[in-house]
């Protein structure tokens, strides 16, 4: 039997066929696995907002509170981005309001925010060792420490105000001593029966933060002292009282040289057996401050040209003065004052502006001094003790009274005893018996004054006084 054979080139065709549709099936699969990724990547962010949506009805944050952002995954309100759908599900609304107040914070990765929980203390690392927090810790009264929902749950200004007090110093107790600059406040009522505070150091502010120091009316001293030559000096908010010498006290160093810019603010120093506040120190400011039943004066500014101010005050029932020297006097309501003493005024001033003050029941003039511009006050049954040479208003010599309103005080309302004094535009009424102005001497001028009920409206005294007309007595 003879067997074909085929020549060698016929033997191979068979296996070339088979072997084509091998190769065309390896290139469809290897065409297949270069599309998928290209196809996964393409249908990535709508995998994405699919799990978002998941995420937000999981409980997680809205999908319309995010948007893709342009590097991948979603941005959030707060400006994060979050790239996967495990990290929308872990960062749900609270803890994105959670965040919202610490935007300024170091970056948190999307890593840590599956662990970072309400009461992680991770993301206050930065705060964990920070005065603020220790001093919340410290009054958290517990010894237990402070969680992150404590530390979020607190206003914005208490956490300042932690911080704050962190770095003053706490005054618990008297006689204290401030000698080194810096911010102190007192811790609560305290009992300065052994002596109050003395201040030795510059650049102090001091806050009595609403609390009282009480000398309990035995001890010879100062409820605040200031013995020394003291600049940049802040002394605010509280009560001195019951001291058995000047309630709060700046005096001059033994060379004479004076401190500067010392405020006293806010406060109320009543009962002292001695001045209510001294200042002498140059640009300083009383303002806000309520002083009464001092056996001294009120408020005593010791120099004069020194840029002291004394605004918005109220002074009554003072020994002597109520307020006593100052560059401008302004807003100030002065009454019942001086009924121990005969020789000071309720406002007793050179040199000095005094406006819009209410002045009123005083013993002696209401406001006196020379070289004065005397504006737009209100002084009212002032000079009870009936003092022939006292009025409303007392100039000495070279002052402008202007604008003025004077009703029902003692012998006479504008009391004229010195040369070179302008009195214009004033209304006196109700010196009766008594005089409306009264000139003790020559050389003054007189205008567009009216007077009403007065014993006398224009007494000149027979001296030669300057009508500038519209003078008018009704």
């Amino acid at each position: 039997m003879k067997i074909h054979q085929y020549p060698s080139n016929k033997t191979r065709k068979p296996r070339s066929i088979a072997t084509g549709f091998i190769r065309q099936a390896l290139l469809l699969g290897l065409c297949l696995l270069l599309a998928l990724p290209l196809f996964a990547a393409e249908n990535a962010p709508h995998k994405r907002v699919g799990d978002a949506q998941n995420a937000a009805g999981a409980g997680g944050i809205s999908a319309a509170g995010m948007v893709e952002s342009r590097s991948g995954g979603f941005k959030f309100p707060d400006n994060s981005v979050q790239t996967s759908a495990v990290d929308l599900a872990s960062h749900t609304a609270d803890s994105n309001a959670h965040h919202t107040r610490y935007t300024d914070s170091e970056a948190v990765s999307a890593v840590d925010l599956p662990s970072h929980t309400a009461n992680s203390s991770a993301h206050h690392a930065r705060y964990a060792d920070s005065e603020a927090v220790a001093a919340i810790k410290a009054a958290d009264g517990t010894g237990s420490g402070v969680d992150a929902d404590l530390l979020d749950g607190m206003h914005a200004s208490e956490v300042i105000d932690a911080a704050i007090n962190a770095v003053r110093t706490p005054i618990n107790s008297l006689p204290y001593t401030i000698s080194q600059s810096g911010s102190y406040y007192v811790t609560g009522n305290l009992d300065g029966s052994s002596g109050g505070i003395n201040i030795t150091a510059s650049d102090v502010t001091l806050d009595l933060m609403g609390f009282t120091l009480d000398g309990g009316g035995s001890v010879n001293d100062q409820g605040i002292n200031v013995p020394g030559v003291i600049d940049n000096l802040t002394i605010k908010n509280g009560t001195v009282r019951g001291f058995g010498n000047t309630g709060i006290n700046q005096s001059v160093s033994s060379g004479g040289i004076l401190g500067s810019n010392t405020r006293i603010l806010n406060m109320r120093v009543i009962d002292n057996n001695g001045t209510g506040i001294y200042t002498n120190a140059i640009n300083s400011l009383v303002s806000g401050c309520s002083v009464s039943g001092n056996s001294g004066s009120g408020i005593y500014v010791a120099v004069a040209f020194s840029n002291a101010r004394v605004i918005n005050n109220q002074v009554y029932g003072n020994g002597k003065s109520g307020i006593f020297g100052g560059d401008l006097i302004m807003g100030n309501t002065v009454t019942d004052n001086g009924g121990g003493s005969t020789s000071y005024d309720a406002i007793q001033a050179s040199n000095a502006v005094v406006r819009n003050n209410v002045v009123r029941n005083n013993q002696n003039s209401g406001i006196r001094g020379s070289n004065l511009l005397v504006e737009g006050n209100m002084v009212e049954s002032n000079n009870l003790s009936e003092d022939a040479n006292r009025g409303g208003i007392h100039v000495l010599g070279e002052s402008r009274v202007v604008g003025n309103v004077l009703k029902d005080n003692k012998i006479n309302g504008i009391h004229v005893s010195s040369y070179g004094n302008v009195i214009i535009d004033n209304h006196i009424t109700r010196t009766n018996p008594g005089n409306g102005i009264n000139f003790t001497i020559s050389s003054n001028f007189y205008r567009d004054n009216t007077a009403y009920g007065n014993g006398t409206d224009f007494n000149l005294g027979g001296f030669t006084i300057t009508d500038g007309g519209g003078n008018v007595g009704f």
